[in-house]
């Protein structure tokens, strides 16, 4: 997907549209996203610390909300691999860089000492 940006007055809307068509596939008429309800949902999962059958280890969770707004989003690109979207079911899946993981155990250990 890629942002995309219209105007209707003086308001803007930004959101992700498919772009499936990359790679000779058929392109996906109409799906869009709005971007603040998708950075929402990935930001809700990072900051989930209640959940403790969620998939991300807790002490990561317990990290990423400890971090000050300008370090989340610094930290956002290199901690998010991947986000799926698929339209048909309306599932987010979101696929978390393995070392971003290790690179928050590593900080951990590190305040615990």
């Amino acid at each position: 997907m890629s942002t995309s940006i219209s105007h209707r007055g003086p308001v803007r809307y930004i959101y992700y549209r498919c772009r499936s068509d990359s790679g000779g596939k058929p392109r996906c008429p109409g799906v869009n996203v709005g971007a603040y309800w998708l950075e929402q949902i990935v930001a809700s999962v990072l900051a989930n610390v209640e959940d403790p059958g969620a998939e991300l280890p807790i002490e990561m969770r317990e990290q990423w909300v400890k971090l000050t707004e300008r370090q989340r989003q610094k930290r956002l690109p290199e901690t998010i691999q991947r986000v799926v979207y698929t339209h048909s079911t309306g599932e987010v899946t979101i696929e978390i860089n393995p070392e971003a993981i290790a690179q928050f155990a590593t900080n951990e250990a590190q305040t615990a000492d």
